[in-house]
């Protein structure tokens, strides 16, 4: 996977890393992996996303479209997300 994500020490932020060739599936996988933990996403108030070291990323309008219905749908559960 070309893509990790880990919270901080003190659970205010998600700090995510991606690099090389990042896949649709493989940010679905990354989202899946922050709403597993529910509870600890309500306490996030930032994300950070590195992807400075992507080279490719094969993604179509309808994947973006899909991805951020998704992220749409996390809203809820923490309003105060910048």
């Amino acid at each position: 996977m070309s893509i990790s994500i880990r919270f901080t020490e003190d659970g205010k932020g998600i700090i995510q890393e991606a690099w090389e060739v990042l896949r649709v599936e493989e940010m679905e996988d990354a989202l899946r992996e922050v709403q597993a933990n529910e509870q600890a996403f309500r306490n996030v108030v930032y994300i950070l996303s590195d992807v400075s070291n992507v080279t490719k990323m094969p993604v179509s309008v309808d994947e973006v479209r899909h991805i951020a219905a998704k992220d749409r749908q996390m809203g809820p559960l923490n309003p105060n997300l910048i």
